[in-house]
């Protein structure tokens, strides 16, 4: 199995998702700032995991011929230009691919009250590019935003995992 993390960041999905496909699979992990890379890269290593290749660019900066059988964008579909991302997610997956994303509150530009709104976008935005939601996992992933927040630190103290936002996964499988 091939899976790609789309915009990756610190590799928290990345890690888990390249000991899930095993040494036959592999994990495609992008990100577009420098400065995460570095960070990625010692994650990476410390793990030493051999079957992911982290890549510096972003959606625009992918081979053609690529194909991948599940894509992740855990916690990035509000940071980028979505049409752009889904269209990459169309052109990247192989037919009945699984594209799979993880929305936290900040979905509605970091107003909570706009979180159900923007939520029911993304999805509207999603089916319309070719895809249909399969499966929802409630509570499936972890928001570290503030795990690597040195204000967060200093104004709490450790932030430990159980502390953090839990969002839902939403599997959606290409059907374009």
């Amino acid at each position: 199995m091939t899976v790609m993390d789309l915009g990756c960041g610190y590799v928290h999905y990345t890690i888990p998702a390249a000991i899930v496909v095993g040494t036959n699979g592999n994990v495609i992990a992008i990100e577009k700032l420098k400065k995460i890379i570095k960070h990625a890269e010692r994650r990476l290593e410390e793990a030493g995991l051999q079957n992911v290749e982290l890549m510096n660019t972003n959606h625009q900066g992918l081979p053609d011929a690529l194909q991948i059988d599940f894509l992740m964008m855990y916690d990035v579909i509000h940071h980028s230009p979505r049409r752009e991302m889904l269209e990459a997610a169309v052109r990247y997956l192989k037919q009945d691919g699984i594209f799979s994303f993880l929305a936290f509150k900040d979905l509605g530009g970091y107003k909570p009250s706009l979180f159900e709104a923007a939520l029911k976008e993304a999805i509207q935005d999603i089916e319309s590019s070719g895809f249909t939601l399969k499966s929802e996992v409630s509570d499936g992933g972890v928001h570290f935003d503030n795990f690597h927040s040195s204000y967060h630190w200093k104004r709490y103290g450790e932030v430990r995992l159980a502390s953090l936002e839990r969002g839902t996964v939403y599997n959606f499988m290409k059907v374009v």
